[in-house]
Parts: structure tokens; C-alpha cells; sequence
């Protein structure tokens, strides 16, 4: 070992250079305390690199099993000593309505149906009516239809005729797809209308179904029928509405026409009472409020239930009450 002052070699366990006199214990002692301030900085390190791995892990664990999962609700049945964990999913939000709303569904059920006589109304919710009430809730999707181009028609005097049927056509036609979805979305999605002809609820009319074009042509009956005609009216007595369905109750009458001294008039029952009608009355800008106002309570009531789908209300019944 060397003197750090002199170069010369120093004597073994001596304190003090034999040649220069200088200290030789003081670099040990430099270096080991150089050596201990060096492992202190080295463990200052390795406790931050830790606390910092600590924090991201802690971090990711948080993320990973409560913040990325959604809040779900759990249904906790034990059956045969096992348990079994089932989500729930969230109830829908169904809309509160007013009554004028509910007048608005109720304007797309158009429920009005003839008798065969043409002078009486009835109302009915079988399929067939259902199919119609689809059909008029599409009307800007019915197309017309040249009368050469309709298989069996012809066109004579500006009419498009088929002798063998007896009918003339209108010549309008509604693609099986448009109105099979109309009809689900009025009446539930797991319905489906047969490609079959349908017999429009006015008594006067029939679509024929075509199965090489997937289209439906409306054939116009001819009836015969003359004088004035019926009057209808409807309007909502009330409502009431839970998560389940919406119930609405509809004061419902049919004016027909009724031959009386010569002459046509509109005529119907109400209660015990019969009511009578000239067209003309009918026709003022006042008589369904008015009458409504008269008569609204004791006009015969049908009660509509819907169920709520897909963010709206089906029709799901329909039945006088």
C-alpha cells in the first residue's frame, strides 16, 4: 500500500507516513463513509421503485375489478346447497301519458267495421281487422298500379275491369314487407300476416295477395249502396297505465243511415234514447265536441290493452265492455 501524499510504500498497520509524516487512516475512514451514504442512496431507490410498482399494481386492480365491470344487480338463489348468482337487467323507463297522448295511440286503431247491410257498425279485433287497420296506417306506401300491367284487368271506358271477378281495381298495391312490419309494430313483433288475401274492414274492398311479386293489389267491390254516409266518432273516457300495460277506455258511436219518410237521416241509439241526424248537422264545424260533451258517458265503451315493445305501445286487445 502506498502513501497517497508521498508515493512511497507504507509500513504495515502504520498510522503515519514514514517519510512524509501524513495521516494514513483518514482514507479509510473517507472511503467507508463514502461506502455508506452510496448504500443509502442505493435503498432510497429500491423503497421509491417500490412504492411506485406497488401503486400502479393497486391501480390496475382497482380499474380491473371495479371500475371497468358495470354495476349489476344479483339475484342470489340457493337451491340444492348451491348458489347461483343471475344478473338482473334494468327495468325499462315506460313513459307516463296524458290524455291527449292516449287519444293519439287510439287514432292508429281505427276500429270501425260495417255490417253487411251497410247501416250498422260493429267492432271487432279479429286478425282480418288488425290486417286492415295496418293498411291504413300506411298510406304514403301504397303505390298505383297502371291497369295493363295488372295480371287479368283490363281497361274499358276508364275503368280497369275484370270480367270474370266482376270488379274493378284501383290499380294501388302495398309490398308484403311495408305492411308486415306495420303490422308488428301495431301489434307485437311475434306476429306475422299469411300471404293470403285480406278483406279490408270497409267491406267494399279486398288485396289480393300476389306471390310472384310479394305484393298486395287492391280490388274495389262494387256494392251497389247508395244514400248518405255513416258518422263516427270516438273519443277517450279514461286511462290508467303500471309497468305492465297501458288500459284505455274509449266511448265509442256509429250515425248510420236510416231511410225515414223518403228521405235519408243519420240515426243511432244511445242509453234508451234514439238520436237523429241530417247529414248537413253532421257536417258543422261544432257537432263532435258538442256531441261528445252530450253524450260521451253513456256512448258504449271498448277497452284497449297495450303492452309496452321496443320503446312503444302494441295493441294486445281489444273488447267492449
Amino acid at each position: 500500500m502506498k502513501c497517497k501524499y508521498c508515493g512511497k510504500n507504507l509500513i504495515e498497520g502504520a498510522k503515519y507516513c514514514v517519510y512524509c509524516a501524513k495521516p494514513v487512516e483518514e482514507e479509510s475512514e473517507i472511503k467507508k463513509e463514502q461506502e455508506k451514504e452510496n448504500n443509502q442512496a442505493i435503498l432510497g431507490v429500491i423503497i421509491v421503485v417500490s412504492i411506485i410498482v406497488a401503486f400502479i399494481v393497486g391501480a390496475f386492480l382497482i380499474y380491473k375489478f371495479l371500475i371497468s365491470k358495470p354495476n349489476k344487480k344479483v339475484d342470489t338463489n340457493i337451491s340444492n346447497n348451491n348458489t347461483n348468482l343471475t344478473p338482473i337487467e334494468p327495468e325499462k323507463t315506460i313513459p307516463n301519458i296524458t290524455k291527449e297522448e292516449a287519444k293519439e295511440i287510439i287514432d292508429k286503431y281505427y276500429f270501425a267495421i260495417p255490417s253487411p247491410n251497410n247501416n250498422l257498425f260493429t267492432v271487432s279485433f279479429d286478425d282480418n281487422a288488425k290486417k286492415s287497420i295496418a293498411l291504413r296506417n300506411i298510406s304514403s306506401d301504397i303505390k298505383e298500379v297502371p291497369c295493363e300491367e295488372i295480371s287479368g284487368y283490363s281497361l274499358s271506358d276508364g275503368v280497369c275491369i275484370n270480367n270474370e271477378k266482376g270488379n274493378t281495381t284501383q290499380g294501388r298495391t302495398i309490398d308484403y314487407d311495408i305492411l308486415n312490419n306495420k303490422y308488428k309494430y301495431l301489434f307485437g313483433k311475434s306476429n306475422e300476416i299469411a300471404k293470403e288475401n285480406i278483406k279490408d274492414i270497409n267491406n267494399i274492398t279486398t288485396w289480393e295477395y300476389d306471390e310472384i311479386k310479394n305484393t298486395f293489389l287492391e280490388v274495389f267491390v262494387i256494392t251497389g249502396f247508395e244514400g248518405i254516409q255513416s258518422y263516427t266518432t270516438y273519443a277517450v273516457k279514461d286511462f290508467s297505465q303500471n309497468k305492465e300495460e297501458l288500459v284505455i277506455n274509449v266511448g265509442y258511436v256509429n250515425i248510420a243511415p236510416k231511410e225515414l219518410n223518403g228521405a235519408y237521416v243519420l240515426s243511432t241509439i244511445i242509453g234508451d234514447e234514439e238520436v237523429t241526424y241530417t247529414e248537413e248537422q253532421t257536417k258543422e264545424p261544432n257537432f263532435e265536441q258538442e256531441f261528445l260533451n252530450k253524450y260521451l258517458d253513456k256512448l258504449d265503451t271498448y277497452e284497449f290493452i297495450f303492452k309496452y315493445e321496443d320503446d312503444h305501445y302494441v295493441l294486445e286487445d281489444m273488447k267492449k265492455i
